[in-house]
């Protein structure tokens, strides 16, 4: 388990990624290179990235409707 302020630097990186244009598995190899983890940690990253995705995509879609 993932230290809460360890958790939110990791989501904080994923998300400036994926607004940077980066696709959801792009983010989930940087993530697994910028940061020491452990292979059930890399395992759960694509699951993650793609939950902060569909959060992302829908409060910019909320903010333009």
């Amino acid at each position: 388990m993932l230290s809460a302020v360890y958790r939110y630097t990791i989501t904080d990186r994923a998300t400036a990624l994926l607004d940077g244009g980066y696709f959801e598995h792009e983010v989930v190899s940087n993530l697994a290179v910028e940061f020491e983890m452990d292979e059930f940690q890399i395992e759960d990253l694509p699951r993650l990235v793609r939950t902060l995705n569909r959060k992302r995509e829908q409060s910019n879609a909320s903010r333009t409707a």
